[in-house]
């Protein structure tokens, strides 16, 4: 009995670092995702803009 609650004990004090990290990573996840969505806010006009400047020189051309 002692041996289960020992391995029991052990087990869980091992799951501790491993749900720890998972929350952290988690968390970078979230933040990451973040600066993803305001990059894409920043660049997405400048992109379109490109895109059309682009377009209307290689119709320009032929």
């Amino acid at each position: 009995m002692l041996a289960i609650v020992g391995l029991a004990a052990v087990t869980l004090v091992g799951l501790l670092p491993v749900a720890v990290l998972t929350a952290r990573m988690l968390a970078e996840l979230r933040r990451l995702r973040a600066q993803v969505a305001r990059t894409r806010g920043e660049l997405e006009p400048h992109y379109r803009a490109y895109r059309a400047r682009t377009r209307g020189a290689g119709q320009g051309a032929e």
